[in-house]
């Protein structure tokens, strides 16, 4: 109801039977909202014959959000919106690979950050662009910090293998280096070790 007040409307008609009556206002202007912006798109008819009983134009009003997910390549960008792309390499990111958001830059409304599910063997470090320097604290970026397309790509450190505090005496056979990797269920599957400088397990 709040935002039905805000929209502007037509104003009451008189007529005689027989008369084509049209909607004075082929259209509104927008009407903006803190989360988006409603656009009129038009009436019902362009006009109705006016007889004895009095008759209705109903207009209808389309809702465009502040920031539009990108499904497919079926999701329209409106106008002056700005295209912000989160992106990583497939092989160390378990989710959807690309995340993409049309935003519309004059509302000052943030974007939730993916939530990243780092593969076994490596660890999510942040989000980085060439073109624009960014930093958050609570995972949300504001949507008017662009005024251009924008490209963040996700940066991953690998995880660091680490082996049991343990004194090995050796007496011909060397032991199997991974019996002491302690965080081995962090590491990929394709993962190798061997013994550096006769003590420390390495990848």
């Amino acid at each position: 109801d709040s935002v039905k007040n805000l929209l502007q409307r037509e104003p009451n008609q008189t007529g005689i039977d027989g008369e084509k009556i049209s909607p004075k206002n082929a259209t509104f202007d927008n009407v903006e909202v803190d989360d988006g912006t409603w656009k009129f798109a038009g009436w019902d008819a362009k006009e109705k014959i006016f007889d004895k009983n009095n008759i209705t134009f109903t207009g209808t009003w389309n809702f465009v959000p502040a920031v539009i997910e990108k499904i497919d390549n079926n999701t329209q960008k409106p106008d002056n919106y700005v295209e912000i792309s989160f992106v990583s390499n497939s092989l160390k990111w378990d989710l959807k690979n690309t995340k993409t958001y049309f935003v519309n830059p004059a509302k000052n409304i943030a974007i939730d950050l993916p939530k990243i599910i780092a593969k076994t063997g490596y660890v999510f470090k942040n989000f980085t662009s060439e073109n624009t320097n960014f930093s958050t604290t609570d995972g949300k970026i504001p949507a008017n910090t662009f005024s251009s397309d924008v490209v963040f790509s996700a940066q991953f450190t690998r995880t660091v293998a680490t082996a049991e505090n343990k004194t090995i005496k050796l007496s011909g056979t060397i032991p199997n280096i991974e019996e002491f990797i302690t965080n081995k269920n962090l590491l990929p599957v394709w993962a190798t070790y061997s013994w550096k400088n006769g003590d420390s397990p390495v990848i």
